[in-house]
């Protein structure tokens, strides 16, 4: 039964597989986003959320290289897992939210990263190419992606550690 799966998931597109690989990302998203929206003193409140992952995920679920980055890594950190921590939700929530912190929220505000262009093939390879960069240096290093000399980012600002949730679709530049 699940070499037939298997042999028909090889004749779909990758435009049906993609989301599908990433499922598991959106869900433990979600789960974060939620969290952070009830922890609000009031659900009527119109303060900043401080939450890096609501403040850039929806500019990461556009850029289909950065999903897979972060998939990619996830991917890399749950091999090491044992039984009990692949059964706490709680655990996964906290290792992918420093997981999202140390990698791609890092490279989302990289100087070096090309702005994403659909279909313009040179710009998606010099992006693959910095993102590669990025997970290698992550891999070899034993200190966090932002302290290596090797990279430059944006000047700090409070849009991107937070949210605000009223002009959250008016203000994404996605």
């Amino acid at each position: 039964m699940y070499t037939d799966d298997v042999s028909t998931i090889g004749y779909l597109p990758s435009c049906l597989l993609g989301p599908w690989s990433c499922i598991t990302i959106l869900s433990l998203c979600r789960k974060l986003i939620a969290e952070d929206l009830l922890e609000r003193s009031s659900f009527d409140s119109t303060e900043r959320i401080l939450s890096p992952v609501l403040a850039s995920m929806p500019h990461i679920l556009n850029e289909p290289d950065l999903m897979d980055a972060l998939r990619v890594s996830w991917v890399a950190m749950t091999k090491s897992f044992n039984t009990d921590d692949i059964r706490m939700d709680s655990t996964k929530k906290k290792t992918f939210r420093g997981l999202f912190c140390e990698t791609v929220f890092v490279i989302v505000n990289s100087n070096n990263l090309p702005p994403y262009a659909f279909g313009d093939s040179t710009s998606e390879n010099a992006r693959k190419n910095e993102i590669n960069r990025f997970l290698h240096i992550q891999e070899t290093y034993e200190e966090t992606l932002p302290l290596t000399g090797e990279l430059e980012f944006s000047p700090l600002s409070l849009n991107m550690l937070s949210a605000n949730i009223i002009y959250l679709n008016k203000g994404a530049s996605c």
